[in-house]
């Protein structure tokens, strides 16, 4: 018998309840990104060892702060930061085609997989994400999720024609799956644009989560430092690559850049009180900048590239929280220090004149348990909170055969649609498709003893809701 996935009607409102809510973290893959492997989900433990004020990399990262014009910032949308589409069945299927940015030639950067490719793409993109044309030579990366495949799909340098409404990139990594580690697990294993081999996702600042108030930021963040020639403050980055990032700059090998000691991949944290770090009752912060300390505190920040300022970087313009949060950024990086034992064994680097990505081992994870964490080991400061991990996902409970529950569905995987059959009187009432981020697609009213759903043309994976006047089960269906 075919075995078929379904969640009781509890499971399903204790999943929308958990959405609503502002402590619990949400329970879909677009809003909790990658596994419980993933560095992303990866607390801090009690054995972490954080670097002394006498250490070569506090007082570089102390000279930096103490140098003119130096600040930490927050990098939005476009262009440096990273939209993050949900895509949608309603959103137009737009073609992007490989151009140059300048669109003077359409040579691509190389390693870049073919063009052209189609994503859904809001019609509001261009003011949504703050897309400037004169920024389209910049960064200006663009992700899409697909929640049909499960797929993550990035673009470099991405941009418009206003005129023709032409969308182009100069780049495109392979797809990976938004429920995979997000980042690589062996040097050159590159998994997404960002300089370290992260996917864009990776530690990405969520608009989402910032504007909640009391909603906690509970995974790691990704950071960029300054590694370039830039008037009177130092260079923080430098040439050696550990886990979890796997690819250094492709301009790492420069002479004249990544002359620090930062290594691309390195934990940056907030100590605790306990081990050094401040009060964060004392630096007067905002209910946002408060839940940025305790995340930094609790989690930390992996350098996943080089940047102009110490930088975060979030999926959305942040509008009026951008100041506050900023500036309560810039209170609590002083106080911040490397996690020296974030991993052992690492000897990866790229030499002055050598090949990218370098040569030697990126290192292992620590923690207490010889897995990816805490790091540091001993007790974690906080939950890892990956949807594998605690949260109860939308496809674990099984049951042998749909007849055990209020309607059987035939056939399953469709290429189609679906017929849907009472199997008792149980007063169906409504049908309902949704897509794996919970979205509602299609809504029917169900009358009569059985009746037929045909599916959205893209084919992926579905939830299919039924709602009786007594209970609700949903199923998961293939289409293909």
């Amino acid at each position: 018998m075919k075995k078929i996935f379904i969640i009781t009607s509890w499971s399903f409102l204790a999943i929308y309840y958990c959405l609503s809510q502002t402590n619990p973290s949400p329970v879909d893959w677009y809003h909790n990104p990658f596994n419980k492997n993933s560095a992303h989900h990866r607390p801090i433990g009690t054995g972490a060892e954080y670097s002394s004020d006498d250490d070569t990399l506090t007082k570089l990262w102390q000279s930096f702060f103490s140098s003119p014009n130096t600040r930490g910032n927050i990098n939005q949308a476009h262009p440096f930061g990273a939209p993050f589409v949900l895509e949608d069945e309603s959103y137009p299927l737009e073609t992007v085609i490989g151009r140059n940015c300048d669109d003077s030639s359409d040579d691509l950067i190389s390693g870049s997989q073919p063009f052209p490719v189609q994503r859904r793409i809001p019609p509001n993109y261009v003011t949504r994400y703050n897309y400037n044309p004169q920024h389209q030579c910049h960064d200006n990366l663009a992700v899409f999720f697909d929640p049909g495949s499960m797929e993550i799909h990035e673009l470099f340098r991405f941009n418009r024609n206003l005129s023709t409404g032409q969308y182009r990139a100069a780049f495109r990594r392979p797809p990976h799956r938004i429920d995979g580690l997000g980042h690589g697990e062996v040097l050159g294993q590159k998994v997404g644009p960002p300089a370290a081999g992260m996917s864009a996702v990776f530690g990405l600042l969520r608009k989402a989560v910032l504007e909640t108030p009391g909603q906690p930021i509970d995974h790691a963040l990704q950071v960029g430092i300054p590694g370039l020639p830039h008037g009177p403050q130092p260079q923080l980055l430098g040439r050696k690559i550990q886990w979890p990032a796997t690819t250094p700059d492709g301009f790492a090998n420069r002479a004249d850049r990544c002359t620090g000691l930062f290594a691309y991949g390195m934990l940056i944290a907030l100590p605790p009180e306990s081990k050094g770090g401040p009060n964060l009752d004392d630096l007067n912060l905002s209910d946002p900048g408060r839940r940025l300390a305790e995340c930094i505190r609790d989690y930390g920040m992996y350098v996943i590239d080089q940047a102009g300022a110490v930088a975060l970087r979030s999926d959305e313009p942040l509008g009026p929280l951008l100041a506050p949060v900023r500036g309560d950024f810039r209170k609590i990086l002083p106080y911040c220090r490397v996690v020296t034992n974030s991993v052992t064994g690492a000897t990866a680097e790229i030499s002055v004149g050598g090949s990218w990505p370098g040569t030697g081992f990126i290192g292992t994870p620590t923690g207490s348990d010889g897995k990816t964490w805490p790091a540091g080991g001993g007790v974690p400061l906080a939950p890892n909170t990956a949807l594998d991990a605690t949260a109860t996902s939308l496809y674990e409970t099984e049951i042998t055969s749909s007849d055990q529950g209020i309607f059987s569905i035939y056939p399953n995987p469709t290429d189609n649609s679906i017929t849907l059959t009472q199997n008792r009187l149980s007063g169906i009432t409504e049908v309902e498709v949704l897509n794996l981020s919970g979205q509602s697609i299609k809504k029917i009213r169900f009358s009569g003893l059985q009746t037929e759903l045909k599916l959205p043309e893209r084919d992926g994976l579905y939830l299919i809701r039924v709602n009786s006047d007594r209970e609700t089960e949903t199923f998961k269906v293939i289409k293909n």
